[in-house]
């Protein structure tokens, strides 16, 4: 239909085009010129491309100059792209979302070109059409307007006390709604980029700013020195009156012979909560600086905190971008605070080498991105406080992506990505936490000293540039001499799912002998899945000896020179892969516990564990094993048994907290609270303070939460009343932070809860809504999800869930604790159905799909087969949902399937005392 108009519509543009001048950035270039082309239909014809862009046009250099006023609705834009064009193009394709295109056109020489831009597909595809076949060199310029994005991407605007604040981002593939593009990572330029605002606004982004220019109507024009090359993802805006907190510059080193500037960005009146954050950037930057050989790489580093933003944050060049509670801290804030800025912080800046500096060429390679700066994160944070104890995070999150990996709809690490729904699927646990565990476990086969050195030559080989898995495996083949690594890397980026090794053991003539099978882990009510093989790293400690093999067969036979008692088969947890022993082979290594380091500990705890739920191991081992984890020294080891409880209390017991469920509970964890108690005073005494606190908190949440029981309790609300005051006070509400440890207000906020009434529960909701504290809102509104009333819980949901008072990732936070609650969960269920289109907004396209697993916690079959329909039903509003559709039933049919094997078995351990 519209081919009918293009004539006229061509003649339109050039005749607005002439009456205005064009008046833009570039006006003397287009005044300049002496000729226009106007456009006229094209007969080509062109697929258009849902995944990759061809490379009939490849941009090179961009300038892009956005208004940006935040109390405004929308914002506006010029884009001019420099590019090179094939020859005898006439109709080419760019990125574009939702924009209100006013005028296109392309420059080359002296002539000026219209065009005809029109978004094609729903993704954000955008063809643009010239009046004739060019080639070669020319600028493509458009101007634009748009609205501010309502689902925290993109460009989006924050309120708060009275303030609006603009943000952005542009990850995955949101950069078109703000800007026309080639949002790929392999189109990596450099920007020219500048912001018009108003005057009394700081301006934030990727570049220092190089000039102020008070423009007629009395705006101000803030220009950026040019980026170095990016793609388009990684480039950043922030617009407000913001507190602006001027650190002192990290200073030069060996690698770097100039300082860094270093800034605070934080909503106005919050800058001062900043210090912390910035005072111990200088350390972990350093340690990243130190890992790569390479210097910080660009510019500046500003670090700013956003009051509402959509994931924990993200890792734009030169302007990081964190949600509120992974900046604003103190010291004295809870540990679990301070372990996430630690790591999410050590996670943003090590992206600034993997993934800044060196780009994957398309989204497949992303896993890469997120494995190295999750694994490198934890370094980095351990060389700035061993205290807080992160050297083994990297194994525990290893363990977790196992339980998602052993879905029989998990996915590959690096996964064909042909649409944008496989782009929004690339960002998750596999991504994350495989990818790193897998790392990991690489680098401990070929040594940490060949496995940096492998990484620091493809820093160098693809610095400013692009690369693939191929670029990255032959650097660190070339690097680590170990070319044999590549095949065994590749067996487990290729296919899904976690190998499982059986052990048997023997021992004739004082020669031992082990038998290893590999196989699937499958556990109960996930479907058996085709024979698969792996090349493992299979590293095993025993009381005679430590060796690694290379496992490239189905089944191996490992001869040893004499006969060990004992063996772990996953020496210092670093490996990718399930291990499961004969009752004999468990019994002895259980003997051993106090000879096991904490993370091979915690591999025995999550093993023995994972077998229990694939029906290999009873009830009663796991449970007298837990009797001996707990008495470990290892916070994370001994709190383990408490979280396994839960789960299992949530899909055995069917969310029955039975008397001999709390009875178990309080025979594990009572005699720990008697020797740790409330008082934390004496804790910096210790060998490990933070250790006995994070033990301490555990302790305390098991035996309110789970155990009931009532002496804890009372406590427990005693202290929450001193810190929260009086809720129905009409005086200015603040909390007294010294009357209890930050590290149990949170369970304290759950009691309190359970056992409050409907005045209590209301006033901290109230006061949870009013603070523009993110962690005190988070632990209140958290606390009420678990209202046990569903007369008041069902108000609670429709006024919280859509209320603009609640940040939309609050809501998403919420939406996850009011299903799980099983109060709640019918009645949650029914809203959502009833309110999809509504809720939706609160998730930004990338997380959309998030809304799908927020049924996870469903253990009936009724209740999946409605979530499988209606979500199915609609699919096409939610990017990602078929498959997001298919992992969360199978996580309702895991838990329904160990519910009818595992219950009453269970019952029967927890009677056994």
């Amino acid at each position: 239909m519209l081919k009918k108009y293009l004539p006229i519509i061509g003649l339109i543009i050039v005749f607005i085009a002439m009456v205005i001048g064009f008046k833009s950035n570039d006006e003397n270039v287009i005044a300049d010129s002496t000729e226009i082309v106007e456009v006229t239909p094209t007969d080509e014809s062109h697929e258009t491309p849902l995944g990759q862009l061809s490379d009939i046009a490849q941009p090179k250099h961009y300038r892009i100059e956005l208004t940006l006023i935040p109390e405004s609705e929308g914002f506006s834009g010029v884009t001019e792209i420099d590019l090179t064009l094939k020859p005898d193009t006439k109709v080419f394709y760019i990125h574009g979302k939702g924009l209100n295109v006013t005028n296109a056109v392309l420059l080359q020489n002296d002539k000026v070109f219209s065009a005809i831009y029109e978004q094609v597909h729903s993704s954000g595809v955008v063809s643009i059409t010239l009046p004739k076949k060019v080639s070669g060199d020319a600028t493509l310029k458009i101007t634009y307007d748009a609205q501010y994005s309502k689902s925290l991407d993109s460009i989006y605007k924050v309120n708060e006390s009275g303030q609006s604040y603009i943000f952005s981002q542009m990850e995955a593939i949101s950069a078109r709604m703000a800007i026309p593009s080639f949002d790929e990572p392999l189109f990596k330029v450099p920007f020219d980029i500048s912001v018009i605002t108003e005057a009394k606004n700081t301006v934030i982004s990727t570049t220092p700013e190089v000039s102020l220019n008070t423009l007629d109507d009395g705006t101000v024009k803030h220009t950026f020195a040019t980026t170095k090359p990016l793609p388009i993802y990684l480039i950043a805006f922030a617009v407000g009156e913001f507190d602006v907190l001027e650190w002192s510059p990290i200073p030069a080193n060996e690698l770097r012979d100039f300082p860094i500037p270093l800034r605070g960005i934080a909503a106005k009146g919050k800058g001062d909560q900043l210090q912390f954050a910035l005072e111990n950037t200088r350390p972990i930057l350093e340690a990243l600086e130190e890992y790569f050989g390479i210097a910080y790489p660009y510019e500046k580093l500003d670090i700013i905190a956003a009051p509402d933003f959509a994931f924990g944050a993200m890792e734009n060049v030169g302007a990081i971008v964190y949600r509120e509670t992974l900046l604003l801290l103190d010291e004295n804030a809870p540990l679990w605070q301070l372990r996430a800025y630690g790591a999410v912080h050590g996670h943003e800046l090590g992206h600034q080498w993997f993934g800044n500096l060196v780009t994957p060429k398309w989204w497949d390679d992303i896993w890469l991105n997120e494995a190295f700066a999750t694994w490198v994160s934890y370094k980095a944070a351990h060389v700035w406080r061993p205290d807080l104890e992160f050297d083994r995070n990297m194994t525990k999150a290893a363990h977790g992506a196992m339980a998602i990996d052993a879905r029989s709809s998990a996915r590959q690490i690096r996964n064909p990505i042909t649409t944008n729904d496989d782009i929004m699927n690339a960002f998750d646990g596999i991504t994350y936490r495989k990818g790193g565990g897998v790392l990991q476990m690489f680098e401990s086969y070929v040594g940490e000293d060949n496995f940096r050195k492998g990484v620091q030559l493809h820093m160098k080989r693809h610095a400013h540039s692009t690369a693939d898995i191929h670029d990255f495996l032959k650097s660190l083949a070339d690097g680590s001499g170990h070319p044999e690594m590549i095949p065994a890397f590749e067996s487990f980026l290729y296919q899904s799912g976690v190998p499982l090794v059986d052990i048997q053991q023997s021992c004739s003539n004082d020669e031992g002998q082990l038998t290893l099978t590999q196989q699937r882990y499958v556990p109960l009510g996930v479907q058996a899945a085709d024979a698969q093989q792996w090349q493992i790293p299979f590293c095993y400690a025993s009381d005679k000896d430590s060796t690694c093999e290379l496992l490239t067969g189905p089944d191996e036979t490992l001869t040893q020179s004499t006969c060990p008692q004992w063996m772990m088969p996953n020496r210092n947890a670093a490996g990718y892969y399930r291990w499961n022993l004969t009752d004999e082979g468990w019994n002895k290594l259980q003997s051993q516990i106090n000879t096991l380091n904490a993370a091979e500990l915690f591999s025995l705890a999550d093993n023995l564990y994972a077998s229990f739920k694939a029906g290999k191991v009873s009830a009663q081992t796991l449970l007298t094993t837990y009797e001996k984890l707990v008495l470990t020294p290892y916070w994370d080891v001994a709190s383990l048994p408490a979280q396994h409880m839960r789960s299992l209390r949530r899909t055995v017991l069917n969310d029955e907290a039975t008397s001999d469920y709390k009875a178990r509970i309080e025979s594990l964890y009572g005699p720990l609270f008697d020797q740790l108690g409330f008082d934390a005073s004496t804790d910096a005494d210790m060998q490990s303070p933070n250790s006995t606190a994070l033990l301490r908190a555990a302790v305390i949440k098991a035996l309110a939460l789970d155990a009931k029981n009532p002496e804890i309790r009372q406590a427990l609300k005693l202290k929450l009343t001193a810190y929260l005051g009086d809720l129905s006070s009409t005086q200015a509400f603040t909390l007294n932070k010294t009357a209890m440890s930050a590290d149990i207000v949170g369970t304290a906020l759950l009691v309190a809860v359970e056992d409050g009434d409907h005045a209590f529960i209301m006033a901290l909701k109230d006061r949870a809504i009013e603070s523009t504290d993110a962690v005190f809102r988070g632990d209140a509104l958290y606390a009420i999800s678990n209202i046990p009333s569903l007369e008041l819980g069902d108000a609670i949901i429709d006024e919280l869930l859509l209320s603009e008072q609640v940040r939309s990732n609050e809501a998403q936070a919420l939406v996850n604790s009011f299903m799980a609650n099983p109060v709640l969960q019918d009645a949650t269920w029914s809203w959502l159905q009833s309110n999809l289109d509504d809720f939706l907004r609160r998730y930004s396209s990338f997380s959309i799909a998030r809304v799908v697993s927020s049924t996870n916690t469903f253990c009936d079959a009724n209740m999946r087969n409605d979530m499988v329909a209606f979500f199915t039903k609609n699919e096409a509003k939610i990017s990602g949902a078929p498959r997001m559709v298919k992992e969360t039933e199978e996580v309702i049919n895991q838990c329904i399937a160990l519910r009818e094997a595992k219950s009453d078995e269970f019952k029967q351990a927890l009677k056994a005392q």
